[in-house]
């Protein structure tokens, strides 16, 4: 994607990407930010083909609102400026991390972009009719996912502002971007009178939001938003970044905070959790959370 020039003025943007080789359809991916760029991202979605987005995306943005993806986005923003004209020392005490983030966030999904560009292709070629159902609830899914990054950082910011930290460095990582068509659940087939139906497959229970802070005494608290439907979460951190078996630990509770122990002194720990839901006595388990990074200090 060619560079482009945009200020901390501008309310929101848009960038429109036209590939001619593609069909008509799929020609333009409109890459939309719902909030300042200066501290946001862009989201793709193939515009032309969308009929409907996440409800947070529709949500009124008059007034300061957690559930509007604007203000989801634009309130990093007003964290990472501390005076009107956004001079103010946290552009450098937030922003920085902020903008390494985003800037990973971009690198990754134009890469990720071609690969669903030729997804997308062979739904046209052999799957029309459901062109549009793909698009769209592609671009709600990726849109929430782009959400729930800028939330867990919110939340990072917030962590780093009441200790009097600065955020140099995003905790979350570009490489846990999920953007394919693994993330659309296929459109249902009509019924066969002369075949039995199968029974659908239930639906996982939402990707948790995890929140992980160093506590005295070598130990981690660990806290989980209530996801709807769960009936439990599991818990699994490591010292490598990767959850290599031998390096991994895993809990599960029903609680939403949980308090980790007898960890190891100046040692990075990633943390991660799932949420599940009970299937008759099988468990059926929602994605993995962001991973989350804390140091052990003392």
């Amino acid at each position: 994607m060619e560079e482009t020039f945009l200020t901390e003025l501008e309310a929101e943007a848009h960038i429109f990407q036209i590939n001619s080789s593609m069909p008509t359809e799929l020609a333009t991916v409109q890459w939309f930010s719902m909030a300042s760029p200066d501290y946001s991202t862009f989201v793709p979605f193939y515009g032309a083909l969308l009929t409907d987005v996440s409800k947070a995306y529709k949500t009124e943005a008059q007034q300061p609102n957690s559930r509007a993806a604007y203000w989801i986005f634009r309130n990093i923003g007003y964290l990472c400026e501390e005076t009107n004209d956004g001079d103010g020392p946290n552009r450098e005490n937030y922003g920085k991390g902020v903008k390494q983030f985003y800037k990973a966030y971009m690198t990754k999904m134009e890469e990720l972009q071609k690969n669903v560009n030729a997804q997308m292709l062979n739904v046209y070629k052999n799957d029309k009719k459901n062109l549009e159902y793909y698009a769209t609830k592609l671009g709600i899914a990726i849109g929430n996912e782009t959400m729930d990054f800028a939330k867990a950082m919110y939340m990072d910011i917030q962590t780093c502002k009441t200790n009097g930290t600065k955020y140099e460095t995003s905790s979350l990582s570009a490489d846990d971007i999920e953007y394919d068509l693994s993330m659309v659940t296929a459109p249902a087939k009509k019924a066969d009178d002369t075949k039995p139906v199968t029974p659908a497959k239930p639906s996982a229970p939402a990707r948790v939001q995890v929140r992980a802070k160093a506590l005295k005494g070598k130990k981690v608290k660990v806290s989980l938003k209530k996801t709807a439907e769960a009936k439990g979460y599991e818990i699994v951190y490591s010292t490598n970044v990767n959850f290599t078996k031998k390096t991994t630990k895993k809990i599960s509770t029903k609680n939403l905070t949980k308090t980790i122990k007898k960890l190891k002194k100046k040692k990075t720990y990633y943390i991660k959790a799932r949420a599940y839901k009970l299937d008759g006595k099988t468990k059926v388990y929602g994605r993995w959370s962001l991973i989350r990074k804390v140091t052990i200090k003392k």
